[in-house]
């Protein structure tokens, strides 16, 4: 008996993603309206999620896993070429993926201690909302296409 299947553990990686997504609440934006406190949170589970996606896609293109990387600029250089730009370009402007990149590049890492940075970290709610939603979208049909519609 070998170790588990890379499908199972890329829909482990994306059962997990799906989660923080969930939790951050962005399918009710009250969190945006109501609580900066909540949208700490939400902004670090957002970021968590969509670096478990990005590292899902480049283990699924390049067969090995990318670990202690939290970087979400560099997960996504790498794998954006295999269609997830092409995917966003729908909905967001280059400008647009620049920019919440820049905003959110070690989002998972810096907001989890944002008392410690004294209002240097900025992000834009709406923006990283969407983009969540979509890196989320773009992944779970890329796992279903390649892996349940056979």
């Amino acid at each position: 008996m070998g170790g588990i299947s890379k499908r199972t553990e890329l829909q482990r990686m994306m059962v997990v993603s799906n989660a923080f997504v969930d939790i951050t609440n962005f399918k009710n934006e009250s969190v945006l309206r109501y609580s900066p406190e909540l949208l700490i949170a939400a902004t670090v589970n957002s970021a968590f999620s969509i670096e478990v996606a990005l590292k899902f896609l480049y283990y699924d293109h390049y067969d090995k896993k990318k670990k202690n990387e939290h970087s979400i600029k560099k997960l996504y250089k790498e794998v954006k070429d295999y269609g997830l730009e092409e995917y966003l370009l729908k909905d967001f402007t280059k400008e647009e993926i620049e920019r919440i990149l820049e905003q959110i590049d070690y989002a998972f890492v810096n907001f989890r201690y944002i008392y410690e940075y004294q209002d240097t970290l900025k992000i834009t709610p709406s923006l990283l909302k969407d983009f969540t939603l979509f890196i989320n979208c773009y992944c779970n049909n890329y796992y279903e296409q390649k892996y349940c519609n056979k």
